[in-house]
């Protein structure tokens, strides 16, 4: 406290930091729980709606629907990111550019968009299905269990592919090698050096995945089927019931199994050691592999990237067809509706998804230097929730920002400020990670040297710690910016007809049967994303190192 003294600015710059992390974080999330105890009319009722939950055989059943797809979907994702892993940093593959394309797209797309583009394809009049029904005299249709699984395979594994590719690279491939010379088989070193070692990579990518699964909105309100995942139902129960109690518990309940996958992770991994870096240089090399190992791999990273690249074909060729699965001539009637009845949720998402994407780069870069350069009592305390918005469920943020800002002394329903604030909060995580990962390998002694100088701490972290910070600050504001202007989940209780998005106009479109439609806006967003990327590519040079985390 005597070091903040000396040191006024800074001091008020953690007090206020700590403050817009407590009122916009933890206060939202404090309102979703106080709802959740509530009934109606705003009495407390305790636990009675989490006892209701418990006692409901539908409930219950919303309960293991998001369990069993998420746990399955995820399962999926993360096998196919390993192999997708081994594949590329590992094996001297052909055609790898293809299989980079693919294991990023979806990383830069609406989340969404697999989903609709599987109801264009195997839907009721999908493609395919009209071809299955004609020739072979049955239909495949999406709808169900099995839609939902896949659509979330294909949005999520190109995450667990980061993750765990990130780790093959650092992998030491002399262990390796030193197994094979013992007269190991290839299959037998995989299995008992190679994955092991990367075990914390792979549990990693399991929760990260998991949580995307569980709180996934768009796939299962698409592909449901009349199967209900708890956030779809958190959904329903508060914009169709009405029944805020229920919705908020709804939105509580699907924290446990994130929290749960959470600890066990961190104690499988503190009973074991995975220490390959010892200083010296890590070595890696991609292996001469023969056709019989490689030939499989390569079959199926060939195969799933032509499932994915047909995913977005399929949408973009929708936007020009005149009635999807009816009548497939040359329009362009949809883009010019687009452009007539829905051009203001174009103006809104980009201005609100600009402005959301640099204050929350902002915010989470400055918080990361308080957590890794200034000492003060509560400093865990502000990491913990300066990255807590990235575990909480969408629902529950956009419920939170309902409830917390719909009266005294903050009201912003309604409002584009709202909106705005959802995606700073919400993509603020990724700003702090990556600043807390920037920062820690910048040396502090040219900070000590400008103190030693004379400059203030405000002039020592213009001028110095933010020019360093340049590419955190690049690949902050580029994800979040993606993340912001495809968002759904949270959004979906925040717009209004004045401050509408694209996005949610997309899902609504999807819902009232507009396909043409949805497929011109969503070939649109996907436009707009792709176009951000390569400007900061030219402006930048840098790409693939905003989706590291």
């Amino acid at each position: 406290m005597s070091s903040l003294r000396r040191e006024p600015i800074a001091f008020v710059v953690i007090l206020l930091t700590f403050g817009v992390l407590l009122f916009f974080v933890a206060y939202p999330l404090y309102a979703v729980f106080r709802e959740s105890v509530m009934d109606d009319r705003g009495k407390l009722v305790g636990f009675a709606n989490y006892v209701t939950f418990l006692k409901s055989e539908y409930f219950r059943q919303v309960f293991y629907n998001t369990l069993f797809t998420s746990g399955l979907a995820t399962v999926g994702a993360v096998l196919i990111g390993l192999v997708f892993a081994y594949g590329l940093t590992r094996i001297d593959l052909p055609w790898k550019w293809l299989f980079m394309i693919t294991a990023i797209l979806p990383m830069i797309t609406p989340p969404f968009i697999n989903a609709f583009s599987l109801i264009l394809l195997l839907g009721r009049n999908g493609v395919v299905n009209i071809f299955l029904e004609k020739w072979l005299g049955f239909k495949f249709v999406i709808y169900g269990y099995h839609g939902i699984i896949l659509s979330e395979i294909l949005t999520t594994f190109p995450l667990a592919y980061l993750i765990i590719a990130a780790a093959f690279s650092n992998l030491d491939s002399t262990l390796e090698d030193s197994a094979q010379d013992l007269g190991a088989r290839p299959l037998r070193v995989l299995f008992t050096v190679t994955l092991p070692l990367i075990t914390p990579a792979i549990l990693t990518a399991t929760l990260m995945v998991f949580m995307n699964n569980l709180s996934a909105f768009g796939a299962p309100a698409l592909l449901g089927g009349g199967v209900s995942v708890l956030a779809v139902e958190s959904v329903v129960q508060i914009l169709g019931v009405l029944d805020w109690g229920m919705g908020t518990t709804l939105s509580v309940v699907l924290l446990i199994p994130s929290f749960l996958l959470f600890y066990f992770q961190n104690w499988y991994r503190s009973k074991r050691s995975y220490v390959t870096i010892t200083g010296q240089p890590a070595h890696t090399e991609f292996r001469k592999t023969s056709w019989k190992v490689k030939g499989p791999i390569f079959a199926f990273c060939f195969l799933l990237s032509i499932i994915v690249l047909i995913t977005y074909v399929v949408v973009i060729v929708g936007g020009f067809s005149r009635v999807w699965g009816v009548d497939s001539s040359f329009t362009l009637n949809h883009y010019r509706l687009v452009f007539t009845n829905t051009l203001r949720s174009i103006t809104n998402s980009l201005i609100l998804s600009s402005i959301g994407a640099l204050w929350a780069t902002l915010l989470g870069l400055l918080t990361a230097y308080l957590v890794v350069r200034q000492v003060f009592w509560g400093r865990r305390l502000m990491d913990f929730l300066g990255t807590l918005p990235y575990a909480v469920p969408g629902t529950m943020m956009g419920l939170g920002f309902v409830m917390a800002f719909n009266k005294a002394p903050l009201i912003l329903t309604g409002t584009a400020f709202i909106i705005v604030l959802d995606y700073c909060i919400r993509r603020m995580p990724f700003g702090l990670r990556s600043g807390v990962s920037t920062l820690k390998q910048i040396d502090v002694a040219m900070e000590e040297a400008s103190a030693d100088l004379g400059a203030s701490w405000l002039t020592t972290f213009r001028k110095i710690v933010l020019p360093l910070m340049k590419p955190a600050f690049i690949a902050g504001i580029t994800f979040a910016f993606i993340r912001a202007i495809t968002e759904l989940t949270s959004t979906i209780f925040l717009v209004t007809p004045r401050w509408r998005v694209m996005a949610v106009d997309i899902y609504n479109m999807v819902e009232s049967g507009a396909l043409g439609g949805a497929a011109a806006m969503s070939t649109l967003l996907m436009a707009i994303v792709i176009l951000v990327l390569l400007i900061i590519y030219r402006a930048t040079g840098a790409t693939t190192s905003m989706f590291r985390m």
